[in-house]
């Protein structure tokens, strides 16, 4: 008993005498954790980002047999910074089950204003083809936004910026003769009057209070004798209220007409909203569309569920179509 008596202080004095190694070692073990942490938010701030969408529907056609289930787009997207202002973007549709490029651009900035893009890129020319394929209020974007004129990417040399509330893109692109001596080139100029436009259609996700956006864009594709169009448009956000229309006016090679379209919205509960949208494509069978349609925001538009509603109207009997729609979006 003696002999363990005689142990304990021998024992608190070797660990007396450890106490500072084990503090000095968990110290350091401390500083090399929180400097692998803020290395990994470095990298993950500065490197590539993956994300995406799926978005897929159940249709039955009236009148047509067509009853069944398709993709509406499945996207791979990788973006990052790659330092010295220089930044980089590529996407990939696999909606046919093969990967196509879509996407594929650097940018670089010019002073704290301009910004250049150089690569393949969708033409900048109105906020419906603009905007992504996972924001949308509709399952299909307008005849006007849907228009292979300028909803196509193509390569090109871009230069865009924002002063103040004035926003400007200016594009030079391969035409529709493709490498030869004929280029796209387009104009858009939009302008926030009151507040600032959500980069998604409709009420859900709009600024608070009242937002209202002009536009106004110009296309010439010289690989047309009249190869032109010209754009308006507007959009406001209000509340639970959103409202938008837009016009083109075709040149003769391009589509020869002046088709429009007016959409409105209504938020009518938190994670609900009803939409209706008119088109006039203006054709030689002078056909119209009304789409209605009502989303549940389970996550916002990262997750949807759209339940869509369209019918058309033609002196074309072929294209006198009703359509109800079940789709679901998911984006990562």
């Amino acid at each position: 008993m003696d002999r363990m008596f005689k142990l304990i202080p021998l024992t608190v004095a070797l660990g007396a005498l450890s106490a500072p190694s084990f503090a000095t070692e968990w110290a350091n073990l401390d500083a090399e954790i929180n400097n692998l942490n803020a290395s990994l938010q470095t990298q993950s701030a500065g490197g590539p980002k993956l994300n995406g969408w799926i978005r897929s529907r159940f249709t039955d056609v009236s009148d047509a047999d067509q009853q069944g289930f398709k993709f509406d787009s499945l996207r791979i997207e990788i973006q990052g910074d790659a330092g010295s202002d220089y930044g980089y973007k590529v996407s990939f549709d696999m909606t046919s089950g093969e990967a196509l490029l879509r996407d594929a651009f650097a940018t670089f900035k010019l002073g704290d204003v301009v910004t250049g893009k150089m690569g393949q890129f969708k033409t900048a020319f109105n906020r419906d083809s603009l905007t992504s394929d996972a924001k949308l209020l509709f399952l299909d974007r307008s005849n006007i936004g849907g228009n292979g004129l300028w909803n196509t990417r193509t390569l090109g040399l871009q230069f865009y910026g924002q002063y103040e509330t004035l926003g400007w893109t200016a594009s030079a692109q391969n035409g529709d003769d493709g490498l030869g001596d004929e280029h796209k080139l387009s104009l858009r100029v939009h302008a926030d009057l009151m507040g600032k436009q959500a980069k998604n259609e409709g009420a859900y996700g709009a600024a608070e209070g009242t937002n209202l956006m002009v536009a106004a864009a110009w296309l010439d594709d010289g690989s047309f004798d009249d190869g032109d169009a010209l754009l308006a448009e507007v959009s406001l956000t209000m509340s639970n209220f959103a409202f938008a229309a837009e016009m083109v006016d075709l040149g003769a090679d391009v589509g020869d007409g002046t088709p429009y379209d007016v959409l409105a919205s209504y938020l009518f509960m938190p994670q609900w909203e009803g939409a209706i949208r008119y088109e006039d494509r203006d054709d030689a069978a002078n056909t119209t569309d009304i789409s209605a349609a009502v989303n549940y925001y389970v996550s916002g538009h990262d997750i949807k569920w759209t339940v869509q509603y369209d019918t058309f109207d033609s002196d074309d009997a072929s294209l006198e179509l009703d359509a109800l729609s079940l789709g679901l979006a998911v984006s990562f």
